[in-house]
């Protein structure tokens, strides 16, 4: 395959720092000479870029050009948002939808800097989704192939544009559909060459597409077709109530399509119809298939506290909220008593874990509260209002129905067929069983929304074994410290996926146990980074800080066959991997649109004119 030209994406950058921002994970020494200053921020010597952005705020006019200058020399996500904050929502929202010098939405530059904080608050204040620069390529698109010269994983990137509306057919449906198989770089049929949306994607764009489009980005793009769009007034009420986040809830998590569904709706009317009483979600299911991850995130997806409880150790109703006034060690309450306590008739999330193991006195003392939402604080009696209250219930419970169910109905279906069998023959199973082990009452209160959590299937395995993969390429990829803080020392280093939907297929296969679930193929995982580790070692060539000024050491995890029939997965030393450099490293910068006049207009010539910020449309 041949390598796609470095001018395809060129830095979204000010055009003033010869650095791209993200080169060597560091901040450029230069700071003088960066973006800001051209910008006329005027940053003096003592402050932060964050003091220098915010002194450009109101009352001063609102210049969309300082800000992407901000955003591309690397300003925080808070600085971002206090800045738009200071100005009028509807004004602000017409502009963050204009180009930047007429050339760029907002969005890229925060694409370019793979921040999926500043690109959440820029969609947040209604910058669109489906933004395109002046040649009709798209944020989501850019963001994907930009990481071809950054070696950063785009995916937080990804499924934000993706959970607020950006539609994955604006990329070549056939490099994603069938997203075990590796993206073609050729269309396969003359049907599929072109798209009304596509149109921008030339064979070069293919080509880069080709090597950035991994596994989970795939797997993502198929599951943005599988939901429900959010239309205006789900955005309205959603941005009103403040559970825009809860939004991203389906790709949070692989698999559990009824599970992600079902929260959605349960909390998003329970919210917006502003229910008096506590929602109580009963998370149901086999070990290690996503209940304890999907309730652990409730809190940052709504913005509120969060408080986990083990219920395995919970054999009394004091262990659970603390002793009753006039007892001893009444003063000091309990985890559970004092965080309902503090959070006195506002939102919360309380999950429960492994509340199958609850004894009956414990599951006693929690009906009054999971009913009506009374309850009285054991340091002082006084009445505390839990009616806003979220309270997960995770079980083991009917995994045995679960698993059952899913063979019957569901593990011989495709996967658009599985979308579409009802659950409700199921969720009533899962009733009796709850009755018959917690008695009516308890399940009573766990019947409202119970979320089933099904076995992972064979694709979606894969689909895990990459996400813990990408752990480890992520966690490699940051640079070598060798301080005696950190000491931090296989870093700066590009490992690389071969095949990645062949070989994280053939690792599930080798794996997965289904009463473990993704535990399972992440211990298969820690085998490939003990690999990694013994091949790493074996160098005469000592770790040392200054080498993150050099290009990035490329290893690749790839299959080896070792029988006829059989493999095995390997990690291989292989070189170095050379990436965008700047236009420094360009004899003449003219030539960048010679080379390439497909993306010229993209972010070759994303560069800032030395005006004043009052040039820019006030708010």
């Amino acid at each position: 395959m041949s390598t796609p030209s470095k001018a395809l994406l060129t830095p979204p950058a000010s055009g003033f720092s010869t650095t791209p921002v993200i080169q060597h994970d560091k901040r450029p020494a230069a700071t003088d000479d960066l973006s800001l200053t051209r910008c006329n921020l005027l940053r003096r010597d003592f402050e932060s870029l964050d003091e220098a952005l915010l002194k450009h705020a109101a009352p001063r006019p609102f210049s969309l050009s300082t800000l992407a200058a901000a955003i591309s020399d690397r300003c925080s996500p808070t600085a971002v948002l206090f800045y738009l904050q200071s100005y009028p929502p509807e004004p602000t929202k017409v502009t963050l939808n204009q180009l930047v010098e007429n050339k760029h939405p907002l969005l890229f530059y925060a694409a370019e800097r793979n921040s999926a904080d500043i690109v959440r608050i820029l969609l947040e204040f209604e910058a669109s989704p489906e933004g395109c620069d002046t040649q009709n390529i798209p944020v989501l698109a850019y963001a994907i192939m930009r990481s071809k010269f950054t070696i950063l994983n785009p995916l937080e990137v990804v499924k934000t544009l993706l959970a607020r509306g950006a539609r994955p057919y604006v990329l070549p449906a056939d490099m994603w559909t069938n997203y075990i198989r590796p993206p073609p770089v050729e269309p396969e049929k003359e049907s599929l060459k072109s798209t009304r949306l596509t149109r921008w994607c030339t064979a070069q764009h293919r080509r880069l597409l080709a090597e950035t489009m991994h596994l989970s980005i795939r797997y993502y793009l198929v599951k943005a077709t599988q939901m429900t769009p959010i239309l205006a007034r789900g955005l309205q009420l959603a941005r009103e109530h403040n559970y825009l986040q809860l939004l991203k809830t389906p790709y949070l998590i692989i698999g559990q399509h009824y599970a992600c569904n079902i929260v959605v709706e349960q909390v998003s009317s329970h919210i917006g119809m502003k229910v008096e009483v506590p929602l109580v979600l009963t998370f149901a299911g086999l070990s290690g298939h996503g209940k304890t991850e999907l309730a652990t995130r409730m809190g940052e997806l709504l913005d509120v506290p969060l408080t986990t409880i083990d219920c395995s150790q919970m054999k009394s109703d004091s262990a659970l909220f603390g002793p009753p006034l006039g007892y001893a060690g009444n003063a000091v309450g309990s985890q559970l008593n004092n965080f309902l306590a503090t959070r006195d008739g506002t939102r919360s999330v309380v999950f429960l874990d492994e509340f199958d193991k609850t004894d009956q006195e414990v599951r006693h003392s929690l009906l009054l509260v999971l009913d009506s939402g009374e309850y009285h604080d054991r340091r002082t009696n006084k009445l505390v209002d839990c009616s806003k209250t979220i309270w997960i219930l995770a079980t083991n419970l009917g995994d045995t129905q679960i698993s059952r169910w899913y063979r019957e109905h569901m593990e011989d279906l495709t996967e658009d067929q599985r979308l579409r069998v009802p659950v409700k023959v199921l969720t009533n199973s899962l009733k009796a069983v709850f009755v018959n082990k917690f008695g009516a009452p308890m399940a009573g209160r766990m019947a409202s929304a119970i979320c089933p959590f099904m076995p992972f299937d064979l694709r979606e395995q894969a689909v895990i074994t990459h996400k813990f993969l990408l752990g480890l390429v992520e966690q490699v990829r940051r640079n070598i410290d060798t301080s005696a803080a950190e000491k931090h020392f296989p870093g700066h280093i590009h490992l690389a996926i071969q095949n990645d939907g062949r070989l994280c297929e053939h690792m599930a296969k080798e794996s997965y146990i289904s009463e473990l679930g993704a535990r399972s193929l992440k211990s298969a995982v820690n085998e490939v980074r003990r690999s990694f580790y013994t091949s790493f070692v074996h160098s005469d060539i000592p770790v040392e800080d200054h080498m993150n000024d050099g290009p990035l050491t490329r290893y690749n995890i790839q299959l080896q066959p070792v029988a006829e029939s059989a493999n095995e997965v390997i990690v291989v030393e292989d070189g170095m991997t050379e990436f965008f450099e700047g236009y420094d490293n360009v004899s003449d910068p003219m030539q960048l649109d010679k080379d390439d006049a497909v993306m010229s207009g993209m972010m070759g010539t994303m560069t800032f004119d030395r005006k004043a910020d009052d040039s820019d449309s006030d708010v």
